[in-house]
């Protein structure tokens, strides 16, 4: 299903973007519903997606995952998305100014997005101090390789 992409760098609230996520899928695709959603997910409850936009459940890791996945948030995204649901989740003023600053940092990139090139070892230290799952030495060193391999075209 391919449709209009809402930016998800417009956000500051992780729910709004997921309440106008689906509010643009409902409005163009007429079988899309929250039942469909959970299933796209990989979700048992159908009514999950609802739940959260309501604030009545929180995303973990993993579902925030699953919620990448199925909205198609690829890349720095994705990326974007998961520190929008710490941010906004966290309970601590240092761990909350943290997250804004990452939000800021990828908004940033977003406008300029050869600014990313021009600080990236600082950018992915950060990443990693901030405990982001996943983001190791390991996974900067195949980002980077994988950013600096030139496509392949195909015929």
């Amino acid at each position: 299903m391919e449709t209009k992409k809402i930016n998800v760098y417009e956000y500051l609230d992780y729910r709004q973007f997921l309440l106008d996520w689906y509010e643009m899928m409902k409005a163009e695709t007429t079988f899309f519903s929250y039942r469909y959603f959970a299933q796209k997910a990989g979700i048992n409850s159908s009514g999950f997606l609802k739940l959260v936009i309501e604030g009545k459940r929180n995303l973990t890791d993993i579902t925030a995952e699953k919620f990448i996945h199925a909205i198609k948030l690829w890349g720095k995204d994705g990326d974007y998305f998961r520190s929008l649901v710490r941010y906004n989740q966290c309970r601590s003023p240092e761990e909350k100014m943290i997250y804004y600053k990452l939000l800021m940092e990828y908004r940033s990139q977003e406008s300029n997005p050869d600014s990313f090139w021009k600080d990236w070892v600082r950018m992915g230290v950060q990443r990693m101090q901030t405990g982001e799952q996943g983001v190791t030495e390991e996974f900067l060193l195949q980002k980077m390789k994988e950013a600096l391999t030139p496509p392949t075209q195909e015929l």
